[in-house]
């Protein structure tokens, strides 16, 4: 019984070590005093506002599962703007922040990168 306790025990503790979801890295703000957003909206339509993009590598027992991040950090997060530009037709990102998530357990695994922008789009573009 004093086994299976102990077994119980330290299969909880590998379990928990994941309900806790920890920020890695340096997020890239661009502060809306820098911008004049008068000026913008002169030229530019915001189309969305907190709009996202994320990709991921996720992973079971170890066992690659979806491999969407490149080994360059620049790469994803330039795929991760382009899928944004591409997905609303846009052509400028504004309050840009990328955040980098992950998640480790004993059976399942998850590497994650996002983007979140204000997006905006050139007027008379069609």
């Amino acid at each position: 019984m004093k086994l299976f306790k102990i077994i119980m025990g330290v299969m909880l503790a590998l379990s928990m070590q994941a309900c806790i979801p920890k920020y890695v890295g340096n997020p890239v703000y661009k502060k809306s005093q820098a911008i004049d957003v008068e000026a913008l909206k002169q030229d530019y339509i915001l189309v969305g506002s907190q709009q996202s993009a994320t990709v991921g590598n996720y992973f079971i027992f170890y066992i690659p599962v979806k491999l969407g991040l490149s080994a360059e950090e620049g790469d994803t997060e330039n795929r991760l703007m382009q899928d944004l530009l591409k997905r609303f037709d846009a052509d400028l990102l504004t309050n840009v922040t990328f955040k980098k998530n992950f998640l480790v357990t004993a059976y399942w695994n998850q590497w994650t990168r996002e983007i979140v922008a204000d997006v905006w789009k050139k007027r008379g573009k069609q």
